[in-house]
């Protein structure tokens, strides 16, 4: 199962989309555009989520979430080659409804503290 989870970090974020499992190729395909491509891997060289979102202070982020076990190797390189960036949420490996959730979590976590350092503040 593969979901897409966009978040924009600017003035008052609406919720994360989270879009309906899809299809491995048309998922890689459906995602052009301004999002920062990331795909969740247990890779020993992935980046942590927080660090690849601080470094690259995206507007929209698009994450792809593989099935339980994770993606193959072919997979992986696919959506490495296609402009995703690969990331980790730790050591641990979770069932993939866990995973989007956590990913979610840490995206709508990292969008609200960007948001507090730069809002304005109407008082």
């Amino acid at each position: 199962m593969l979901w897409l989870l966009q978040r924009h970090s600017q003035g008052s974020s609406p919720p994360p989309v989270v879009d309906p499992p899809t299809p491995f190729d048309l998922f890689i395909e459906s995602c052009s555009g301004e999002a920062v491509k990331i795909v969740l891997s247990s890779s020993l060289g992935a980046e942590p989520l927080s660090a690849l979102l601080t470094d690259n202070t995206p507007h929209e982020v698009a994450i792809l979430v593989g099935p339980e076990g994770g993606l193959d190797v072919l997979e992986e390189s696919k959506a490495t080659q296609a402009g995703f960036l690969a990331a980790s949420l730790g050591g641990r490996v979770l069932r993939t409804e866990t995973a989007a959730l956590l990913a979610a979590g840490i995206v709508a976590l990292w969008a609200d503290r960007l948001g507090g350092r730069g809002a304005r503040k109407d008082s």
